[in-house]
């Protein structure tokens, strides 16, 4: 398979995450693209996070995709270059643990090539008054101060 095909997996991997995010929760989730076409999926809904590596070496080995994408709800937060205390305090207790102010709701796309590339997709989710939910446009951010310790970069 070649770029346009990966491409082509990763936009309907960003259309239908934003579809399930606008009317409810994504839950975490790994997507392949095979060598036949075929798109395996699998959940991590029920998989404390940490055998979610495991679990990923796992769907690696059975399906040996092209490429994968983790789709998955989180929080994200900002922290000043020079601020090291707030930095340290988020590292230690998680974005989770910040006021609903500080952090923002986000969801995220790890697309993994078997060459080691890796992008990093966010997209922001917005509650609305009426109660539907509002997913903004991808922006592609840099994978270098990302923490995931579920990703696996060869396969």
């Amino acid at each position: 398979m070649n770029k346009v095909d990966n491409s082509a997996f990763l936009d309907a991997i960003k259309q239908n995450a934003a579809m399930i995010a606008m009317q409810k929760e994504h839950m975490p989730m790994l997507a392949g693209m095979m060598r036949n076409g075929d798109f395996p999926l699998a959940s991590l809904a029920s998989i404390p996070k940490e055998y979610w590596r495991e679990v990923t070496h796992i769907f690696l080995r059975e399906t040996d995709p092209i490429c994968y994408a983790f789709i998955s709800e989180a929080y994200m937060a900002s922290v000043a270059k020079d601020d090291d205390v707030r930095f340290d305090s988020i590292n230690r207790e998680g974005v989770a643990s910040l006021p609903p102010d500080d952090r923002t709701d986000i969801l995220m796309i790890v697309f993994c090539e078997n060459n080691g590339k890796v992008r990093l997709l966010t997209a922001k989710v917005h509650p609305e008054n009426a109660g539907a939910r509002v997913v903004s446009d991808w922006d592609e951010g840099t994978w270098d101060n990302v923490i995931a310790k579920h990703v696996v970069l060869k396969w």
